[in-house]
């Protein structure tokens, strides 16, 4: 974050930085590329905590990013898309055992990329997977939040790729061992990407198969509560406004008759 965004940026000392100048930077930032709000937010944050650490180690008095307010986004966020069982099916027959072990992590259990990067064999017991931990960009974290540790049930369809995958690795008897050492991350750019688009399928990111998992689990008929619960969100308004997308039935519906109502207009017109 700090060398994408920040690195080069700021001419002042850390204990020269007043209010005004962090929000400059904050602005700068944001007029600078198109990021979503999260983003920015996200920026924000890790530059309070870095003053904050300042302030602590008595380098500065004070934490000047607290009155700051996160920038509007340049660009509003781009539509995300929500991987179908279709879709998913579809990916998985051509996907190579190790591709497709790591997918169906993300699309039958919900697991980040991070969480999938992080998963040890000692994680899944054959019935359930135990979501301990985060690997971003090599550095083992904690999860996101306090209740994303926690179980998924794993159901026969993941059991048995997870199966098949153990079957052709050699997995070592020592905690800590991993299911993938393979950074994900290049994975899905290259291998997942070109197999995926060789049956007609775009690769939207891993975080499809994770609102994949949200709306397909809400067009079956699980209640929100439920699926979050799956997801393991903090809260179930995350769940229900950026995770779960399917089509209404009724909004076709009035849509459709919206459409009959306008032809029948043209042609009584003619």
């Amino acid at each position: 974050m700090f060398r994408a965004n920040i690195q080069g940026r700021g001419v002042l000392r850390v204990r020269e930085y007043r209010t005004l100048d962090v929000q400059v930077l904050l602005d700068d930032i944001a007029a600078s590329k198109p990021l979503a709000r999260n983003t920015l937010a996200h920026i924000k944050h890790f530059l309070s905590g870095a003053f904050r650490y300042a302030a602590q180690a008595g380098v500065r008095e004070g934490n000047p990013v607290r009155e700051c307010h996160v920038p509007k986004q340049r660009q509003p966020a781009k539509e995300t898309h929500a991987y179908d069982l279709q879709e998913i099916r579809t990916a998985l027959q051509v996907l190579p055992t190790m591709q497709r072990a790591a997918v169906a992590c993300a699309a039958f259990a919900g697991l980040r990329r991070s969480e999938v990067q992080g998963l040890e064999w000692s994680d899944y017991d054959g019935e359930d997977i135990s979501v301990n931990r985060s690997v971003w960009r090599g550095h083992v974290e904690e999860t996101k939040t306090k209740s994303s540790k926690n179980y998924v049930p794993a159901i026969q369809a993941l059991r048995d790729i997870l199966d098949e995958y153990r079957s052709t690795v050699s997995v070592v008897p020592i905690a800590g061992a991993r299911l993938f050492k393979t950074n994900l991350e290049v994975m899905g750019r290259k291998s997942i990407k070109t197999a995926m688009e060789s049956v007609g399928l775009k690769w939207y990111g891993w975080h499809a198969f994770r609102r994949g998992i949200a709306s397909n689990l809400f067009e079956l008929g699980c209640d929100d509560i439920t699926v979050q619960r799956v997801l393991r969100h903090s809260r179930v308004q995350i769940t229900q406004a950026a995770y779960i997308k399917i089509r209404s039935p009724k909004l076709d519906e009035a849509m459709q008759r919206l459409s009959d109502a306008v032809t029948r207009q043209q042609i009584g017109s003619k």
